[in-house]
């Protein structure tokens, strides 16, 4: 059997659909501008490969035999296949369709992403967006070497190895919220001591943030935070709507309920507490164009300006210290 590249076969096929339609060798041949000899030797070739002759000659017209018309059909739908292939892959090229598959911390994917993602398919209305959601527990690495072009999350928990990059994009500050009717929520002031005797509600008993807490609230060795329950992110900002303990949390994950007046940020005394959002992939993957213009816009996200993006916090500083080349698993994912 002659075997032929994927374009000469397709071509094969184009004349054939052609010879069917126009049920005539000599018109397919004038409207494909070849020889009636070249048509005949195309239509002469998929018979010898198929070994079943596809056309019966009758008088002066030439109508298709029953495997004909199977190979009528199945190369409409070929041709058609081809066609769109070739749209989409001119698509890839421009940036203007393809895939995107990335991870993110709850936090982020809940409440960074979605006005980014909305910005992005305006941009990329044929673009797919794949989105995991890094759960408690799991290895970063793990996640970018198997699919995931990059994760968001924040830095503290970035800890990977050297052939990874991490990129902080913005800083988000992290604040102590309340229920409207507990009772530090009526004070202008809150003291360290004031909220080292409330119980919190948090995702992780021995979560980071907890400890950066008490080391910026300056409590000392006698003086704990006592994490009450560990729920999700959700369920955390509607325990403490209704009462039940504070929650060290990102003002974004809570912007709409302090604008609600759902839950009051305390004022407290000397706390000034960020984290830093960054972007983590591998240093040397090549990303597609849709890649490279998600990525863009992850990193223009951040509204702050250059005099405060160069403030150092508290959470940035610790996880300066334990530096990117600490491979281990991340255990302490939001």
């Amino acid at each position: 059997m002659e075997t032929s590249t994927p374009n000469h076969q397709h071509w094969n096929l184009r004349v054939f659909c052609e010879v069917a339609e126009q049920q005539s060798i000599t018109r397919a041949a004038q409207r494909l501008m070849m020889s009636q000899p070249g048509v005949s030797m195309v239509v002469h070739r998929l018979e010898q490969q198929y070994r079943v002759p596809l056309l019966d000659h009758i008088g002066k017209r030439i109508f298709l035999t029953e495997a004909g018309l199977a190979l009528y059909r199945h190369a409409l739908t070929t041709l058609k296949s081809a066609r769109e292939l070739e749209v989409t892959v001119s698509a890839i090229k421009r940036g203007n369709a393809g895939s995107v598959t990335f991870a993110g911390t709850a936090a982020l994917t809940n409440h960074l992403m979605p006005p980014i993602l909305a910005d992005f398919h305006a941009r990329h209305p044929s673009g797919e967006i794949q989105m995991t959601t890094i759960q408690h527990g799991t290895s970063v690495e793990d996640l970018l070497e198997t699919g995931r072009e990059f994760a968001v999350m924040p830095r503290r928990s970035a800890a990977v190895g050297r052939k990874f990059v991490v990129e902080p994009f913005h800083r988000e500050p992290v604040i102590v919220v309340a229920g409207p009717g507990h009772p530090l929520a009526h004070q202008s002031v809150v003291t360290p001591q004031e909220v080292a005797l409330q119980p919190f509600i948090y995702f992780s008993r021995d979560s980071e943030r907890i400890s950066l807490l008490e080391d910026c609230l300056r409590l000392g060795e006698d003086s704990r935070i006592h994490v009450l329950m560990e729920v999700t992110i959700e369920s955390t900002k509607r325990l403490v709507e209704l009462g039940v303990g504070l929650a060290a949390i990102f003002r974004m994950a809570v912007a709409q309920e302090l604008e609600r007046g759902d839950l009051v940020e305390l004022n407290i005394r000397e706390l000034d507490l960020y984290d830093d959002l960054v972007l983590v992939y591998q240093r040397d993957r090549d990303f597609s164009p849709l890649t490279q213009d998600l990525m863009s816009l992850v990193r223009s996200h951040s509204q702050h300006g250059p005099e405060q993006a160069t403030v150092r916090s508290p959470v940035a500083a610790v996880a300066d210290a334990s530096h990117i080349d600490d491979a281990r698993t991340v255990d302490a994912l939001r």
